[in-house]
């Protein structure tokens, strides 16, 4: 390699100097110009720990199969309205009679009501649709759920569960989160 005279080598650092003088320049410009703040979300008034993980309700577009590929029941809230949820259950008539569970996560209390609004711990579900014949799981009929309404929070947890209806051994359980709107009570 041939050796560049000592003036070539001064040139050389000289330009090497003033590209990274240049660069922490333009860095320490681009750093000191002020940013747009991002505005805060809307924070959420609600009672939930922070370590408990909630599903969200499926919306009223949402498609909803007819049939599931699953080893066990499953449950799903749907949002038909705003502030109105119905359950929806897959699984097979094999035990004499279902219910179903709403319980607030914060204070385990049942926020289901009844037709005079008195609170109830448990309702009956009715899982009348026939086993299938490929081994899916059929889609039980819809229940809209009479549900209490959270005086003092915007949204709450909730723990659905879908039980036999002799023993109250608990077939599947979820976790939503859901919007209520306080002082009132929906179907």
């Amino acid at each position: 390699m041939p050796r560049l005279p000592l003036p070539g080598k001064r040139m050389l650092l000289i330009w090497l100097l003033a590209a990274v003088s240049a660069a922490v320049c333009t860095i320490c410009i681009l750093l000191s110009i002020p940013r747009e703040r991002a505005e805060a979300p809307e924070i959420l008034q609600n009672d939930i720990r922070p370590e408990t993980l909630c599903r969200i309700a499926a919306t009223p577009l949402e498609a909803i199969p007819q049939a599931i590929e699953s080893d066990t029941p499953y449950l799903r809230l749907r949002e038909y309205a705003p502030g109105c949820y119905e359950l929806l259950y897959w699984g097979n008539p094999i035990r004499k009679h279902y219910t179903y569970s709403v319980r607030k996560v914060s204070n385990n209390r049942s926020v289901l009501l009844d037709s005079q609004g008195k609170r109830q711990r448990w309702c009956e579900l009715p899982v009348t649709v026939p086993r299938r014949a490929d081994k899916k799981l059929p889609l039980q009929p819809a229940v809209k759920l009479h549900l209490q309404q959270d005086d003092r929070h915007e949204h709450y947890a909730v723990k659905v569960s879908v039980h036999d209806g002799t023993t109250r051994h608990i077939l599947c359980t979820e976790v939503y989160l859901i919007k209520g709107f306080p002082g009132t009570s929906h179907h």
